[in-house]
């Protein structure tokens, strides 16, 4: 398996972890969330400003394609 599909396989699961919690903003007043994540592999040359660049974009379009969702670039 590539580091990718590894990365996608994790964020995955956090995606889902994370949206099974239950937060507690007031006593007795439970409520859920979800996350959008973007999942980038750094390329041989890259940056570290880019690599951080191009995984921000993959989460503004997890975010666009309709958020809790993970986007693999």
């Amino acid at each position: 398996m590539t580091a990718k599909a590894e990365g996608a396989l994790l964020a995955e699961r956090i995606r889902e972890d994370f949206g099974n919690e239950k937060f507690f903003p007031a006593p007795k007043q439970a409520v859920s969330m979800t996350i959008s994540i973007g999942v980038a592999q750094l390329d041989h040359g890259e940056t570290a400003k880019e690599f951080i660049k191009r995984a921000d974009a993959f989460m503004y379009n997890a975010k666009k394609s309709g958020k809790n969702r993970v986007v693999v670039g």
